[in-house]
């Protein structure tokens, strides 16, 4: 594994804010294993994301869950109920009081972060106000970059870290510094396969969709089963639909919503593109379903034009929002 890959695993922790992983309580423990790789199947699709208060995917739950605990949870003996639960981190399930507004928890002693550091009632507070209020993609960039910037200090030929620092400085807006790091990445490894993908996605945002979507092909036919690739596809509708090739871009949005229908961006692109071939009834639809699935993009990615959007670009996606029936 690399500097890159092992700093964005940890960024994930960093996301999802949970609760640290409660080892079972013992009177003598194993001695921790370091190092190794564990490598497993999970029959899902990509998940929308890896965040564990947001998804409730499958291919979430499966990857994610045996990496933290939880405040309460189902009672293992009794999987099917939905209301019988047990402590996790807690140490007895509390009396409501209030009139059944107010429940108070109390934490086990002995649970430790991966860095030893005791699990406290902040840390539980911090979980639930991340799950309440969650960060926005542009604030939580901030902790990737530092992190992917300290993998290329570690290493500055470390090309897979330069390009995933173009795809964070591109979604900053730095259209000139993201093109700068995936020439870097490019120059050290030129058939890095996630190095012509972070170009394809700074050319497609720098007013170069077609430049882009060559790019975006040849980053699939280096690394076709890449698992970043699901990220990675909404580029190619951008770059259709930027082209004014409306037709291939609401073909490629359907296939890509019925790879991964709960990965909101794919669905994003699909009103739009069918919305200017005049296929109104079809766009109003696809709207009001890419609404439900994906409210949150909308908000980022549509109420207000992201550092990466050039003014016309935004002016073009709001155009086919309209004309699908959007009314913002």
């Amino acid at each position: 594994m690399t500097i890159a890959q092992t700093l964005l695993a940890t960024t994930l922790a960093i996301l999802l804010g949970n609760a640290a992983a409660a080892a079972p309580e013992t009177e003598e423990e194993a001695p921790a294993k370091r190092g190794g790789i564990l490598t497993y199947m999970i029959p899902a699709d990509a998940p929308p994301s890896f965040d564990g208060h947001r998804e409730g995917t499958f291919a979430t739950l499966q990857a994610m869950a045996p990496f933290y605990s939880v405040l309460i949870r189902i009672n293992p003996e009794n999987p099917s109920s939905t209301t019988d639960f047990v402590c996790d981190l807690c140490t007895a399930m509390p009396q409501p009081t209030d009139d059944g507004s107010t429940y108070t928890f109390k934490i086990r002693e002995g649970v430790k972060w991966h860095d030893g550091l005791p699990l406290t009632a902040a840390d539980v507070a911090a979980s639930w106000e991340h799950i309440i209020h969650p960060p926005g993609p542009v604030e939580a960039l901030g902790s990737i970059a530092a992190l992917i910037r300290r993998a290329v200090a570690l290493d500055n030929g470390d090309a897979e870290a330069r390009s995933w620092l173009s795809v964070v400085l591109l979604v900053w807006g730095d259209i000139r510094g993201a093109l700068a790091e995936s020439e870097r990445a490019l120059a050290l490894s030129p058939n890095l396969a996630i190095g012509h993908g972070a170009k394809g996605c700074v050319l497609v945002w720098s007013g170069q969709p077609k430049e882009g979507l060559a790019a975006l092909r040849k980053y699939v036919r280096l690394d076709p089963r890449d698992p970043s690739i699901g990220t990675f596809w909404s580029q190619f509708l951008a770059a259709h639909y930027f082209l004014r090739e409306y037709e291939a871009a609401a073909e490629a949005a359907e296939q890509a919503v019925r790879f991964n229908p709960d990965f909101p961006l794919n669905r994003f692109w699909l009103p739009v593109a069918l919305s200017q071939l005049g296929r109104s009834t079809e766009a109003n639809e696809a709207l009001q379903s890419a609404v439900a699935v994906g409210s949150r993009v909308f908000e980022v990615f549509v109420r207000q034009r992201m550092p990466f959007m050039r003014p016309e670009d935004y002016d073009h996606i709001l155009d086919g929002l309209r004309k699908a029936g959007w009314s913002g």
